[in-house]
């Protein structure tokens, strides 16, 4: 079997850059965070078969996760075509198809600091399924053990603003790029043109 395992080091163009230059296998085993991986057995076995078998880019897969020594299913969902979201939960690991990778890159949409395996992640969409095994094929020791509830609201940090910036710099070339993009003409409002009993906020 033809592959690599790499870690992520920053999700900026460069280090994206940095991994399609090192990545001279049929594929790439992309770790995207820092915490403790074990592959389960035959794991990589099968993410290669059905990268074979469904010409995917990208596979991904469910797993296990590790939390105060308890260990727990963390099954993920179907990534499709409108799967935009730049915090889509594709788990720990990303089995990418190198030429898939190269050509991303290549296609980058600009230079990025926080968005680069976003930008990449949806150039490999329009050319490549991107396929998720409903499977549990490995385990990872949680190191963020803060509740889904505080991690949900992440985005509104306005350490974050520039972050959120560069996510829509990247889907918005992405939108274009497919011919999704529509842009932001709307009509004025009058509200003197009739009466409003109630109002309310949203």
């Amino acid at each position: 079997m033809s592959k690599q395992i790499i870690s992520l080091l920053r999700p900026d163009s460069r280090e994206m850059e940095r991994i399609a230059s090192m990545a001279d296998t049929r594929y790439i085993l992309l770790q995207i965070t820092d915490e403790e991986i074990e592959l389960g057995q035959f794991a990589e076995e099968r993410l290669y078969a059905i990268a074979e078998m469904t010409q995917a880019g990208i596979v991904y897969a469910d797993y296990w996760e590790e939390k105060a020594g308890e260990l727990l299913p963390h099954p993920l969902i179907d990534y499709q075509e409108g799967s935009l979201r730049n915090d889509f939960d594709f788990g720990k690991l990303l089995f990418i198809r190198t030429s898939a990778l190269k050509e991303a890159v290549r296609q980058a949409s600009g230079v990025y600091n926080h968005a680069g395996l976003y930008d990449v992640r949806l150039n490999i969409s329009r050319a490549y399924p991107i396929v998720h095994v409903n499977e549990y094929l490995y385990t990872a020791k949680e190191k963020d053990t803060r509740s889904s509830g505080q991690k949900l609201f992440d985005y509104v940090d306005p350490r974050n603003r520039e972050v959120q910036k560069e996510m829509e710099r990247a889907c918005t070339a992405h939108l274009k790029a497919i011919g999704a993009y529509l842009k932001p003409e709307f009509a004025k409002v009058d509200f003197t043109e009739e009466l409003f009993p109630v109002e309310a906020s949203v």
